[in-house]
């Protein structure tokens, strides 16, 4: 079986709210273990970005992971300005990743939202696009004056939703694109675990032995 994208159960409405104004919302099946899951976002995520459309800068994608359990895991995606002053963070993922008992495949998923850094310009050119359509249309002058502020909106927001839509992208083609180990690899893998293990424990004890 290869990975596969769920279909969530939420009326297109609902959809579209939240596609458009919020979090662009995803959901995996895959035959790849939890612990290969993360080595894709580590391998493939983690350091990947994309230019700025208007400035001589980047986003790169800065990935965390969090284990919860042996068969269950957290992450986060953060895109981060590369050569702004500060860390501007301008699009962010949450997602979950677990085994699924019953059908032994893992599922993936969780969100990726617009920064936080966005939500105060959106908002502030929004009301002040509103107050300026109100002083026109109060004053009788019309909507001309405001116009400036609504297509400041447009672009500004259509940019947020560029960003945060290539960050989404990327996650995508991590996870469709990746395979999954054969059980050769996986059974090697688990041996060099052991072995690494198994000498951490001896030179523990060389350790103890000479302080003793």
């Amino acid at each position: 079986m290869m990975t596969q994208r769920k279909q969530n159960d939420k009326t297109f409405l609902e959809r579209f709210w939240n596609e458009f104004f919020f979090a662009r919302e995803f959901e995996y099946e895959t035959p790849l273990t939890p612990d290969e899951v993360a080595d894709v976002l580590r391998d493939r995520v983690d350091g990947s970005g994309r230019k700025a459309p208007w400035w001589d800068t980047g986003m790169t994608n800065e990935v965390e992971i969090t284990r919860q359990g042996d068969k269950q895991q957290s992450f986060t995606i953060e895109a981060v300005g590369s050569n702004w002053g500060s860390r501007t963070i301008t699009s962010h993922t949450e997602g979950e990743i677990q085994a699924d008992a019953n059908s032994g495949l893992t599922i993936i998923s969780g969100k990726t939202m617009f920064g936080r850094s966005h939500y105060g310009p959106i908002f502030l050119i929004g009301l002040t696009w509103t107050i300026m359509l109100g002083i026109g249309l109060n004053s009788g002058e019309g909507a001309g004056n405001s116009l400036i502020w609504l297509v400041l909106f447009v672009m500004y927001f259509w940019y947020t939703y560029r960003d945060r839509n290539a960050q989404a992208k990327i996650l995508d083609e991590a996870i469709m694109n990746a395979k999954p180990k054969t059980a050769g690899e996986r059974l090697t893998l688990h041996d060099e675990e052991d072995a690494y293990a198994n000498l951490f424990e001896e030179e523990r004890k060389s350790t103890i032995i000479q302080h003793d």
